[in-house]
């Protein structure tokens, strides 16, 4: 048969999880596969259980869509697994169904072409195997894709959810950036501190540490205050969400939400941290005030700059030194002037020694090679061509006007 085997394996593992799950003690699971005289594959699991209201049926492929078990006075979730599966299969020029009753047999139903002529060329890639009996050929082009574009993204994301399903969810739909991943507030936490990613996504009811609790956290942490947190959550409530922004959460999203507009979100809040970490970069001598960052980050470059100056005439000064007054490590120091600026810590260094020198040609009291030493350079040619590079002039120029 023709088909897409990572499809496949997700679709079914999906509807195995499911009747797994809900499958009591000394119950039945059942599987089979026929091929129809359509030349399509039926695949159908079925479970003994509790089964479903036929009233609820119909809703049982929506995302979060709840059944409410009355005898235990609960609801069950049937998460976003059924709602997946039937975006795949579909992408799969196939269709799932289901067919239950209360306290019956629970049958869902995936069928699916397997004939060579219901593929375009383009759509198929054979692959030779020397075992007989195996399928060797698999539809390639025909793949569930999360998002419009195909373009690989060097952003780090961070997923901080304690659900498996909702986890493994996320992860599909942004499956395009650097994924870190936390089943837990207090995960998300040291990940995001030790790691720094570009952007983090939690939900906000978790165990160990809430979705509130975490980002309030990294906010006020000096080495993860500038990362964009978006919370998602179950509730309505407005207390619940002025508490998100309070914390200085970048979004709120409630639980249901459109896959579409989540990863909107996403793209939208780091194209805007890229574009200030651009105009930085291009214009290396624009005071960071006006760099769109928050008091944290502010005052996180305030204490850079005053360690700066208080060793702007060592030339032994270097990043390790200024990481080691921070009291943070060098990596820590380098992930965090890369997300803010697109800059590395030495090159602010470098920057904050050539602008001390240039007030100090300014006041026409030294020579050259004098402020060369005083702003911590050891080599005379290397302070020019800095100053030049930086200023477009050469220091020279500012002594003789």
């Amino acid at each position: 048969g023709w088909f897409d085997k990572n499809i496949l394996d997700k679709v079914l593992f999906n509807l195995l999880s499911n009747a797994v799950k809900y499958t009591p003690q000394h119950g039945e699971i059942k599987i089979e596969l026929k091929v129809n005289k359509n030349q399509q594959a039926c695949v159908s699991i079925s479970n003994t259980g509790k089964g479903i209201p036929k009233d609820k049926i119909e809703n049982i492929f929506d995302r979060f869509f709840q059944v409410e078990d009355e005898t235990q006075m609960e609801t069950t979730g049937t998460g976003i697994g059924l709602a997946f599966s039937k975006r795949l299969i579909e992408t799969h020029k196939g269709s799932i169904a289901v067919d239950s009753a209360p306290g019956t047999i629970t049958t869902f139903s995936i069928t699916f072409p397997v004939a060579r002529e219901e593929y375009r060329q383009e759509e198929l890639m054979q692959k030779g195997s020397s075992e007989p009996g195996r399928i060797t050929t698999r539809l390639e082009s025909v793949k569930f894709v999360p998002t419009n574009e195909s373009k690989e993204f060097a952003e780090k994301l961070l997923i901080v959810e304690d659900n498996d399903e909702l986890r493994n969810y996320l992860k599909t739909i942004f499956s395009s950036y650097s994924l870190m991943v936390a089943a837990n507030g207090k995960e998300g936490v040291a990940l995001a501190t030790e790691q720094v990613p570009d952007i983090i996504v939690s939900d906000i009811i978790m165990p160990e540490i809430d979705g509130i609790e975490l980002c309030a956290r990294i906010k006020s942490n000096l080495i993860t205050s500038h990362i964009p947190v978006i919370l998602l959550t179950a509730k309505s409530d407005i207390q619940h969400k002025i508490k998100g922004i309070e914390t200085g959460a970048d979004a709120y999203i409630e639980k249901p939400f459109d896959t579409d507009y989540l990863l909107a979100m996403v793209k939208n809040i780091l194209l805007q941290r890229k574009k200030t970490r651009e105009k930085f970069s291009d214009e290396p001598g624009q005071d960071m005030d006006k760099a769109g960052l928050n008091n944290n980050d502010k005052q996180f470059i305030e204490n850079i700059k005053n360690i700066i100056q208080e060793n702007i005439s060592s030339t032994d000064f270097s990043v390790e030194k200024l990481s080691t007054e921070l009291g943070v490590s060098r990596s820590q120091l380098f992930r965090k002037f890369k997300a803010l600026f697109n800059l590395k810590p030495n090159e602010l260094i470098r920057s904050e020694r050539l602008k001390y020198a240039k007030k100090l040609l300014q006041q026409k009291q030294y020579n050259v090679n004098e402020v060369a030493l005083k702003a911590g350079f050891a080599s005379t040619s290397y302070f020019i061509t800095s100053f030049k590079k930086y200023f477009g002039e050469t220091p020279s120029h500012y002594l003789h006007r």
